[in-house]
C-alpha cells in the first residue's frame, strides 16, 4: 500500500472516474487491480473498473480491501487515449436500388420516349450487360403496359 493511498471504508465515497486498488488473496497469494472506477452499483454492491487488462466487475463484501489510489497508473493517459476511439460521423444511409428498379424508375420518369431511346438512355446511366438491360426494359414495358 502506497503512503498516499486510503482504504475504502464505506462504498459511498467512491466516484465514477476514481482510480482504485482492489486487493484479495487467493491459494496463490495477493493479487492486486488497479483502475478507473466506470460503474458503482449501491444495491448490490458491484464495482467496475477499467484496468489496462480490461474492465473488472468487483462483488464486494466486508473482506474486500479498496484502497483509493491518488495517482494514476504509469502509462495510463497512453492507455486511455489508445482505449477510447474517436467516434466518426457515419454517412446518412441511402436505400440502394437493383437494376430492375433503376430501369422501371427510368421508364417511369420517360412516358413518352420508345425502346431504341429508353435502351441509350439505360446503357449510360444503368451499368450492366446490355442484353440484359434490353430484356428488363421490355419486361418493364409489358408490366407498365406501355
Amino acid at each position: 500500500m502506497g503512503k498516499a493511498d486510503l482504504k475504502v471504508t464505506d462504498l459511498i465515497d467512491l466516484k465514477i472516474g476514481d482510480f482504485i486498488r482492489y486487493e484479495f488473496r487467493d491459494e496463490l497469494g495477493l493479487c492486486t487491480y488497479t483502475g478507473e472506477i466506470t460503474k458503482v452499483n449501491l444495491k448490490t454492491r458491484l464495482i467496475e473498473i477499467l484496468t489496462f487488462i480490461g474492465t473488472i466487475g468487483l462483488l464486494t463484501d466486508d473482506d474486500t480491501e479498496l484502497y483509493h489510489v491518488k495517482t494514476k497508473p504509469k502509462g495510463w493517459a497512453k492507455f486511455k487515449k489508445k482505449s477510447t476511439p474517436k467516434k466518426k460521423k457515419l454517412p446518412k444511409s441511402t436505400t440502394i436500388k437493383t437494376q430492375s428498379e433503376q430501369i422501371t424508375d427510368l421508364i417511369k420518369n420517360n412516358p413518352t420516349k420508345k425502346l431504341p431511346a429508353l435502351l441509350k438512355q439505360a446503357k449510360k446511366e444503368i451499368a450492366g450487360n446490355p442484353q440484359l438491360i434490353e430484356s428488363q426494359i421490355t419486361l418493364a414495358m409489358v408490366r407498365l403496359n406501355r
